[in-house]
């Protein structure tokens, strides 16, 4: 039966002393491949050529190959977040830029009846750039 190798048989053990069982073993049953996770192919060919290896050097090498195989996991799932939160805040900046360009909309449809009912024709342009109250200080629309 094979069973993976602990860390306290890796650190200190040498070729002489390594239980016969653990010989076969390799980092097959090591835990590298997670339960769903892929692996890249360099690093399942890096882990068929340490399974190669003589017994010494590969218990000495398979902590390592952990080491890297988990950080290269970590470092994919943190690439994941990033681009899962980049599609987010894409999705709110067009939601914002909807909601402005409505409450543009609905500032200009309100200054229109304000004139008309104070019976001012020219109404929306009796306002200066930057006077309307919208905060861009009389500069150019950013949006559109």
């Amino acid at each position: 039966m094979n069973r993976p190798v602990s860390s306290r048989e890796t650190h200190g053990a040498s070729a002489s002393s390594v239980d016969p069982s653990l010989v076969g073993a390799g980092l097959a049953g090591a835990g590298v491949e997670s339960a769903g996770v892929e692996v890249a192919p360099e690093l399942e060919e890096l882990r068929r050529a340490i399974d190669g290896l003589d017994v010494g050097t590969r218990l000495m090498l398979q902590p390592l190959f952990q080491r890297v195989s988990e950080s290269v996991n970590r470092r994919r799932k943190i690439l994941q977040m990033v681009q899962e939160s980049i599609g987010q805040l894409r999705l709110d900046m067009k939601y914002l830029v909807f909601d402005l360009e409505a409450t543009r909309r609905e500032r200009d449809d309100l200054e229109v009846q304000v004139g008309k009912m104070m019976g001012e024709e020219g109404f929306e342009g009796d306002i200066g750039e930057g006077e309307s109250g919208n905060g861009d200080m009389g500069g150019e629309d950013p949006v559109g």
